[in-house]
């Protein structure tokens, strides 16, 4: 039997701990919830293994139950990337509040805010543009910050997801227009 890592069972369960602090409780949360207590405390991969499969075949009647991501895992390391998760979460929700509190907002900025002009169309709906403009390049530059040579972000986070002593791209200096007699100059 492959057994899952302590690593794994730490990124897969992540999600599976928001999603139960969201999710009213029922009799099906509540094993979920032991479950992961008890898989918390297995001391090889597979039992850590067992428990897991348990806890999706689980979620799989929650409609909302967090998906497994398929593929190559994040090679970020687990808090960092929950770090950059928590971020993306708070600011998708606080960002898609606001679009359903301000419609004619909402409206405006699909009206006149398109996807990058390689791709064209327009963004179906407010959720999609917060998605693709702020929640998801937030996550973009946290994980530039922390890769980047040197590091402008140490992976730390505050209890409110905010990132610590994350330092901003350096600005380009404009490059200088050439004026008419230095391109006359040059033509001589």
């Amino acid at each position: 039997m492959i057994g899952m890592k302590e690593e794994n069972w730490i990124r897969n369960t992540n999600p599976v701990r928001e999603w139960l602090n969201e999710t009213e409780e029922n009799e099906k949360t509540l094993v979920i919830a032991q479950t992961m207590a008890i898989g918390d405390q297995a001391t090889t991969d597979e039992m850590r293994s067992v428990y897991w499969t348990a806890i999706r075949n689980m979620g799989k009647g929650c409609d909302t139950f967090p998906q497994s991501t398929i593929g190559k895992h994040s090679s970020l390391p687990v808090e960092i990337q929950s770090n950059v998760d928590s971020a993306k979460k708070t600011l998708h929700t606080v960002f898609v509040q606001f679009g359903e509190d301000n419609p004619d907002i909402a409206a405006l900025v699909i009206a006149t805010l398109f996807p990058h002009g390689r791709t064209g169309g327009a963004f179906s709906t407010f959720e999609d543009w917060v998605t693709a403009t702020v929640s998801g390049k937030a996550a973009n530059n946290m994980v530039s910050a922390y890769r980047a040579t040197p590091k402008r972000w140490g992976g730390e986070s505050d209890k409110n997801g905010l990132p610590l002593n994350m330092v901003p791209l350096p600005v380009k200096p404009k490059k200088a227009k050439a004026t008419a007699t230095e391109e006359v100059s040059e033509e001589e």
